[in-house]
């Protein structure tokens, strides 16, 4: 019956081609529609996995972009509130070490320090403990005493006890008795008040006095 209608009109060409062809036969023809419409199906889904694929990726570079902008604002932004607190509470220890220095600066450039100018060398000075009085000693062995303000400095007295020079000089802690060493070798006392020589060690050591030094009211040293 195939062979008899494949010979007698085209439209039984048609049907031999359809009824003899198989659908594996039909898949393999490169013509065939089976292929055309296989080849078009394949088109459209690998299109569409690709444009799915490329949103997927831009989500996550902006998902990754953003995760890292979070991750370091807080580090950037923050790091200097955090140092030196603890538990989300501040010190104050920088806020006064802050207000020290500004004062400190302020005082700088509102006062002068009095400046005392002397002709000779100063080996040695030492502060009163109440009074603004400042003692210095000399290379020529003399003992100056000044009174001094934040205006200026004035010379009260003058020590003449020492032969050479006075190296070592410190006020008791009462600050009514100065104690001197000198290079001469002696060591004197001083009543501040009277200006007036209270003890006198001629030869206190046999070398050089270098430094004298309070221990107590009643004990001094010396090297």
């Amino acid at each position: 019956m195939l062979d008899h209608l494949g010979k007698g009109s085209d439209m039984g060409k048609l049907d031999i081609r359809e009824d003899t062809s198989s659908d594996e036969d039909m898949s393999d023809d490169e013509g065939g529609p089976s292929n055309i419409f296989d080849s078009e199906f394949d088109s459209s889904d690998v299109s569409l996995t690709s444009d799915s694929d490329e949103d997927d990726d831009d989500e996550a570079i902006d998902a990754d972009s953003n995760n890292s902008t979070e991750a370091e604002d807080p580090e950037e932004k923050y790091a200097e509130l955090m140092v030196g607190r603890e538990n989300n509470t501040e010190t104050t220890e920088e806020d006064d070490v802050v207000k020290a220095i500004k004062k400190y600066r302020e005082m700088s450039k509102a006062k002068k320090l009095t400046e005392i100018k002397c002709k000779e060398t100063i080996y040695d000075i030492s502060f009163h403990t109440g009074e603004n009085l400042i003692a210095a000693a000399d290379i020529t062995g003399d003992i100056k005493i000044y009174s001094y303000s934040e205006e200026d400095a004035e010379l009260k007295t003058t020590l003449e006890i020492h032969t050479d020079s006075c190296r070592s000089i410190e006020f008791f802690h009462n600050g009514d008795t100065l104690l001197s060493g000198s290079k001469d070798h002696s060591i004197a006392i001083h009543d501040v008040a009277t200006e007036k020589l209270t003890r006198y060690y001629e030869t206190a050591h046999a070398d050089p006095v270098n430094k004298v030094a309070i221990i107590s009211e009643h004990i001094f040293a010396s090297v």
